[in-house]
């Protein structure tokens, strides 16, 4: 059984290599016919969502590009709290620019086993979800 620290690590490699392949789906798509979203929606359901998340679980509109959202070495832990049954990890993201995104995750046990529950992006304003 993965920790919590340890799921939302696996998410975040997971997360930057989906980014990469629909980046780049998307990037070769000429023709526009949405093909590539196609593609990138069922590539999302099929890495992440599946893989992160409670079955029934419907998140947010996927969205990618040249900058990654979540990245391994660029993503790192702040805090951890977790209590029996919930979890809660804060992290920070530097893009290569020096722009700082702080993110909170959100995690549930069920049946023992650690899952996604949500993926916030923070700012002064308030939460804004993207998982």
């Amino acid at each position: 059984m993965k920790t919590p620290k340890e799921l939302v690590e696996a998410f975040i490699k997971d997360h930057f290599a989906w980014n990469a392949s629909a980046h780049a789906l998307a990037e070769q798509e000429a023709d526009n016919s949405g093909d590539a979203m196609d593609e990138a929606n069922r590539m999302y359901t099929e890495s992440i969502i599946k893989v992160y998340c409670r079955d029934g679980f419907s998140g947010e509109a996927i969205s990618f590009g040249s900058d990654a959202l979540h990245e391994p070495g660029k993503e790192i832990i702040i805090s951890e709290e977790i209590s029996e049954n919930q979890a809660t990890i804060k992290t920070q993201h530097t893009s290569d620019w020096g722009f700082v995104s702080d993110f909170k995750y959100l995690l549930i046990r069920i049946e023992g086993e650690w899952l996604l529950e949500s993926v916030d992006y923070i700012d002064a304003e308030g939460a804004y979800p993207s998982l």
